[in-house]
């Protein structure tokens, strides 16, 4: 319970709030990147997806290495590459900066996930696959990525 407590706990300054979120994100990665139960990773990577709206930054920045390794090792556990595509679709749009046009976080994303040349091809790999969900949230990255460039 504490850990909801810290998680979603009204704080006085903002500043707490967010460091708090960023060792519960650096807490899940980790299980992602130690567990070897395959239950405990796909939970982890379902409590970062849901916190990926929340607190963009830091779900990328930290989760990018271990997301990057399941879409290149794991392609054949559809259900782990769609929740970790979901991620990252979640990361790099932002609705209300869509809007406004003016998404910094997104756009410096974006330029991460380029610049990483496996990534690219990770996911150009996961488009040939029939399960729809992945290939549903492979166009949306590239959909998303493209908005940037």
């Amino acid at each position: 319970m504490a850990f909801l407590t810290n998680l979603f706990g009204v704080q006085a300054n903002g500043i707490r709030e967010t460091d708090n979120a960023a060792e519960v994100v650096e807490n899940l990665v980790e299980r992602v990147e130690t567990s070897t139960v395959p239950e405990d990773r796909r939970d982890a990577l379902k409590a970062l997806r849901s916190l990926a709206k929340k607190v963009r930054l830091p779900v990328a920045a930290i989760g990018m290495n271990a997301y990057m390794e399941i879409l290149e090792k794991e392609g054949s556990s559809s259900e782990i590459v769609s929740i970790v595509l979901e991620i990252l679709v979640a990361v790099l749009c932002d609705d209300e900066a869509r809007d406004e046009g003016m998404d910094e976080i997104g756009e410096r994303l974006a330029e991460m996930i380029v610049r990483r040349k496996t990534f690219i091809t990770s996911i150009m790999a996961l488009v040939e696959s029939y399960d729809f969900a992945v290939r549903r949230y492979a166009f949306f990255i590239f959909i998303e990525i493209t908005r940037f460039q």
